[in-house]
């Protein structure tokens, strides 16, 4: 039980320790959810039209082409080499590219909507990282040339964002895994230490049961002990009873004997008396039946 006990605190701890880290991760991804949610809203407010409208700029405002650029990088999608005001020096142009990515207006939301937030390349965000720092890429300053662009530009900061966020919470998560997997190790270690302590319940139990049992078969042999000792100690009194009157008996089977010895000359004498006294007085039937008990006695 004392193992279970320690297994449980254990995995208590743990479980602390796990909620902990995954509180403290959520509260950095709290910061960049309500950008990105808010992002993703102003991107459902869009429509064909207003991607048509974008791809429609034959020569687009300085805005427009900030936000189509980050795009482009966003989506991998490569500049084209164009001269620039000095002689020898190319510089990079998205708008072609942009062009060809708003050729379909619901597969290009579509790309916004599913985009792998959670991987996006160092290399991709190191060319944000000057637009985003640039005050013209503002939602306030895109609003002014073109409402699309707005939504999509609120989308790229959100996006990064949300990378610097998901970039300082990868080692909390790493480490909530860990506790994680620790947890359900030490939860399948502390499965296996209850399974053993109900086996050992279990047995106690049944040992207990088996007690309980010989205890009542002990009590019950106990009442039946102490009957049979107040049977015996009965017995005992009867049979001194008894041989008090083996004595009693035996006197009284002495003069029995006796009296068979005379019942002969006993019945004799009955007989006559009721044959021949009858007529006679008292006293002389006394003294007549002495006289026949003297003859009976001298005849032996």
């Amino acid at each position: 039980k004392a193992i279970v006990e320690k297994e449980e605190a254990s995995a208590s701890i743990k479980a602390t320790e796990c909620e902990a880290i995954k509180n403290d991760a959520q509260k950095d991804l709290d910061e960049a959810l309500p950008a990105l949610e808010q992002a993703v809203q102003s991107l459902k407010s869009l429509n064909r039209n207003d991607i048509v409208e974008i791809r429609a700029f034959a020569n687009p405002p300085g805005g427009v082409k900030l936000v189509m650029e980050t795009v482009c990088i966003m989506q991998g999608v490569k500049p084209k080499k164009l001269a620039g005001d000095k002689p020898g020096v190319k510089i990079d142009d998205y708008w072609e590219g942009s062009r060809s990515l708003l050729v379909n207006p619901d597969r290009f939301l579509q790309s916004l909507y599913e985009y792998d937030k959670d991987n996006i390349a160092e290399a991709v965000i190191q060319k944000i990282n000057p637009y985003v720092a640039n005050s013209d890429f503002t939602p306030s300053n895109i609003e002014k040339v073109s409402h699309a662009c707005t939504s999509i530009c609120l989308w790229v900061r959100a996006m990064h964002k949300y990378h610097y966020v998901a970039k300082s919470v990868a080692p909390k998560r790493a480490k909530l895994e860990q506790a994680s997997a620790e947890l359900e190790v030490t939860k399948q270690e502390l499965a296996k230490a209850m399974d053993k302590l109900k086996e050992v319940q279990d047995g106690i139990a049944i040992l207990q049961a088996k007690y309980e049992e010989c205890v009542r078969r002990k009590q019950e042999l106990a009442e039946k002990v102490d009957l049979c000792t107040q049977r015996l100690d009965r017995a005992h009194k009867l049979i001194g009873g008894l041989g008090d009157e083996k004595d009693r008996w035996g006197e009284t089977v002495t003069q029995f004997d006796k009296l068979l010895v005379n019942v002969i000359g006993d019945v004799l004498i009955a007989s006559g008396a009721v044959a021949y006294l009858g007529p006679f007085t008292g006293k002389f039937r006394d003294s007549l039946i002495q006289e026949w008990k003297t003859k009976l006695t001298e005849q032996g």
